[in-house]
């Protein structure tokens, strides 16, 4: 993956979509042999207080997942976390590309966030 280095020195991927900024955490993903494809945001179709976000997750591969696999999002509002969502991919499970759909519920949330961050960690 492409894009700029944060503080630790990881790769990100920020896409901006709307009034929010999503960034993708590359080194993570790839480092599972994963990457992040077809990035959405959405305020508007969901209901008031839900903040819906989808992501595509891959094998760089095009095959299999090397491990268990946690993605973490985090949705924020200018310094403030508001909200995580964790999602598992279990490597016996996952063929090859798994459609991520996360809904963010919190009163006001769709008013106040402007950034999400996605990364992945191994279990």
């Amino acid at each position: 993956m492409f894009g700029n280095h944060n503080r630790s020195g990881v790769i990100c991927t920020p896409v901006q979509i709307g009034d929010i900024l999503v960034e993708i955490d590359g080194q993570s993903f790839s480092d599972l042999g994963l990457c992040a494809e077809n990035i959405t945001a959405d305020n508007m179709d969901c209901a008031p207080d839900v903040l819906c976000f989808s992501v595509d997750v891959a094998a760089e591969d095009g095959e299999c997942l090397k491990s268990d696999a946690r993605i973490i999002c985090e949705a924020y509002a200018g310094g403030r976390k508001l909200s995580t969502q964790k999602r598992m991919l279990t490597a016996k499970d996952f063929s090859g590309r798994e459609k991520l759909e996360i809904d963010f519920k919190k009163w006001g949330i769709c008013d106040a966030a402007d950034r999400i961050t996605v990364y992945c960690e191994h279990i």
